[in-house]
């Protein structure tokens, strides 16, 4: 709460309901790490402060969805342009990024980033010694061919289809 406070006298936002938004920026791990989305040369602080002086930011608990925008660089540009409000460019940024309205879809990518970034011969190496750390990965792959059949993504198909645009 002192830092947000001292974030808004140091902004000269005078208005005490812009308090809470305040607040919300302040405990937000999410806009710490946002600051690479951000065009050269503005600070998130002075472009926070500068949104909801000109209340661009509809309610305190939307500061939770800033993130969301800022991270799609459409809406982000959109959104900081002027171009739409708050609530339009989250949709645009949910509509790009699953992920960010859905625990399901970010869970997914989750583990898909997981197993890309793995190192592939440690964990091959710790599978040939530790049935479960095996088991885990054929269930993983076992579910994820059924999953995907069951809503109708042909995995076939898709295999396909890269193969055939890595050949052109």
């Amino acid at each position: 709460m002192i830092e947000a406070y001292q974030l808004m006298e140091s902004h000269s936002v005078t208005d005490p309901n812009r308090f809470s938004y305040f607040v919300e920026f302040a405990k937000s791990r999410k806009l710490s790490d946002i600051k690479e989305y951000l065009p050269t040369g503005i600070a998130l602080e002075d472009k926070f402060s500068e949104l909801v002086k000109e209340d661009r930011i509809p309610r305190a608990d939307a500061v939770r969805d800033l993130p969301t925008i800022l991270r799609d660089k459409s809406a982000r540009k959109k959104f900081l342009d002027g171009h739409v409000p708050f609530d339009e460019a989250l949709e645009m940024a949910k509509e790009r990024h699953p992920e960010a309205a859905s625990s399901f879809y970010n869970k997914l990518k989750r583990a898909t980033e997981a197993m890309s970034n793995a190192e592939e011969s440690r964990v091959r190496d710790e599978v040939s010694q530790d049935q479960q750390k095996k088991y885990i990965i054929t269930d993983l792959y076992k579910t994820a061919r059924r999953f995907a059949k069951a809503v109708g993504i042909d995995i076939q198909q898709v295999d396909r289809k890269k193969r055939s645009s890595k050949d052109r």
